[in-house]
């Protein structure tokens, strides 16, 4: 038995490695990289070598400049995983079993903020998480050293503002000039505003992230956003980094809103109201029905459709009779005939 058991425990020390390629690293080929930076160990393919090159150019400056803006100190080291074993550009951060960020090399998608910088901004994204999620004191802060994993915030607070601290400094102007991010972008928090035209007032607790009907998990992300963006210019920074200390401080019986309360000395259901109610949609002039191109009213459907450079001409496939038609615009009617 003593035999069988130092032979498993050498197999096991020796052929540890080998799960490096399982995982995000699955089907990559060829041996793994490593650049060293003061606080990050950026692993990646040779495939990857141009993103890594491009965190390793940022990282270091992104977390003290997060550390400075959520006031607390760089006292982590942090593993970033690099891989294109995924079809669309995206990341994670992750603190069980232990704190690491991996970054999906590959194309972009539609609601990334996509830009000459595109892979930075969702590393940024991600190293905001690293930060937040490991601002401790304590207990807690003392446990880091087995396992990351033990941080309050994990318990007390929810999607809504996990993502709320992250999205809302993705559009803060940085070392690096880059100014962009979803709260800066109209067709983001057009479902913040739409809300308000259409009189729908959901209570901070119906956009948790938990809903499995639309928009599902992105009103976590954009209504944490812009109330994480609300409470940040009217109550300064600082006290929204004050918010984050007394959430990876200890744990409140009544959770988020125990933790808003210490943090704000108000009810946190109050300040959502007032945050709902100073919102102020842009104004924006409704289309005439030549604007819109057709006949809404017309019940049919359009497909490869071409218009003229003056809008007065449309050419399309009327899929009901399957034929191509010509609309001609009628300054009269003003109606397209």
């Amino acid at each position: 038995m003593k035999r069988f058991f130092l032979i498993f425990s050498f197999a096991f020390v020796f052929t540890a490695n080998l799960f490096s390629y399982g995982g995000v690293l699955a089907r990559t080929r060829g041996d793994l990289k490593v650049y060293k930076t003061e606080y990050f160990d950026i692993i990646f393919p040779a495939e990857c070598e141009e993103a890594a090159r491009k965190i390793e150019a940022v990282c270091d400056s992104y977390y003290l400049e997060i550390c400075g803006l959520f006031e607390t100190e760089p006292y982590q080291r942090f593993p970033v995983t690099i891989t294109k074993q995924l079809e669309q550009i995206n990341a994670y951060f992750a603190l069980v079993p232990y704190n690491r960020i991996v970054l999906f090399d590959t194309a972009t998608m539609e609601g990334i903020d996509n830009n000459e910088k595109s892979l930075e901004t969702i590393f940024y994204h991600e190293l905001t998480h690293a930060v937040t999620m490991n601002i401790k004191a304590g207990f807690f802060r003392a446990m880091s050293f087995f396992s990351d994993a033990f941080t309050p915030s994990q318990l007390t607070l929810t999607t809504f503002w996990l993502e709320g601290a992250t999205v809302s400094t993705e559009g803060l102007e940085r070392h690096d000039s880059v100014r962009g991010g979803r709260m800066n972008d109209p067709y983001s928090t057009q479902i913040v505003y739409q809300a308000k035209i259409d009189g729908v007032k959901p209570s901070w607790r119906d956009v948790t992230g938990a809903r499995d009907t639309y928009p599902g998990g992105t009103d976590a992300y954009i209504w944490g956003g812009s109330f994480a963006k609300y409470l940040q210019e009217t109550y300064g920074f600082s006290k929204y980094a004050e918010f984050w200390y007394m959430a990876g401080r200890s744990l409140s019986p009544s959770f988020c809103a125990g933790v808003f309360k210490k943090t704000y000395g108000r009810n946190l259901t109050d300040v959502w109201n007032e945050f709902y109610e100073q919102l102020n949609p842009p104004q924006v002039k409704p289309l005439s029905q030549k604007d819109l191109l057709f006949n809404r009213q017309k019940k049919t459907l359009y497909s490869n459709t071409a218009v003229s450079k003056d809008k007065n001409t449309i050419v399309f496939m009327d899929t009901k009779s399957a034929s191509l038609k010509k609309a001609v615009w009628d300054e009269k009617s003003q109606k397209y005939t």
